[in-house]
C-alpha cells in the first residue's frame, strides 16, 4: 500500500487538527519519510512531515499507509507503454505495475484543504507532496508546480503519478 506524506521545509511544526479530516495524519518535527524512495533527499532538509493514513489507523501498527484513500479503479490508458521494457519480479520488488493514480471522491476536498493549510505553514511556501509504492514505477519521480491548484488541476483532469516528488511552490493557491 502507498506512503502519501507532505513535506514542508523550514517548519517547525504544522499544527494540523486531525478531527479536521477522514483520515488519519501523523506530523513528525523532523523531514524523515516512512519509506526509502525519497529518504535521502528529505533527510538532508530541515522541516516537519504529515503521513498521510487510512481511516482508522494508527501510528505505529506496522501497516501506517494511505491506500483505502486511492481509486483502485482508474483506468490508465498508457499503462501498456508505460509498461514496455520494464521488468516486475522478485530484483525489484515487483514494481512498475501501477503508474497512476486519484484520490477518491470522499477524500479529494479534504486533501486539497490539507494541503492549503500545510502550504499556509511553509515559510519558503514551497511545501512536497509524495507517495511511495511498492507496487509503482521503479524509478523515482520529480515534478514541480507553481501552485496548489496546477497540482490539484493535474489530478481532477489527469492523474497524478505514483512515486513521484510533487514540488509545489507558491503561485496563488
Amino acid at each position: 500500500m502507498p506512503t502519501i506524506e507532505i513535506a514542508v521545509p523550514n517548519a517547525r511544526g504544522i499544527d494540523i487538527n486531525e478531527d479536521d479530516y477522514d483520515f488519519d495524519l501523523v506530523e513528525e518535527s523532523e523531514m524523515i519519510s516512512h519509506r526509502s524512495l525519497f529518504y535521502d533527499f528529505l533527510r538532508e532538509k530541515k522541516g516537519s512531515i504529515i503521513h498521510i493514513g487510512s481511516p482508522g489507523h494508527k501510528h505505529g501498527d506496522g501497516g501506517y499507509h494511505g491506500g483505502a484513500l486511492i481509486n483502485w479503479h482508474l483506468e490508465d490508458p498508457d499503462l501498456a507503454l508505460r509498461k514496455k521494457g520494464l521488468k516486475s519480479d522478485t530484483t525489484n520488488s515487483y514494481a512498475n505495475q501501477d503508474f497512476i493514480f486519484q484520490f477518491l471522491p470522499a477524500y479529494r476536498k479534504q486533501m486539497e484543504l490539507l494541503l492549503e493549510a500545510v502550504m499556509s505553514k511553509s515559510a519558503g511556501q514551497t511545501v512536497y507532496f509524495l507517495t511511495d509504492y511498492q507496487f509503482g514505477p521503479e524509478k523515482a519521480g520529480f515534478v514541480k508546480y507553481e501552485s496548489v491548484s496546477a497540482f490539484w488541476a493535474q489530478h481532477d483532469h489527469k492523474y497524478l503519478l505514483f512515486n513521484t516528488m510533487y514540488e509545489i511552490g507558491s503561485g496563488g493557491i
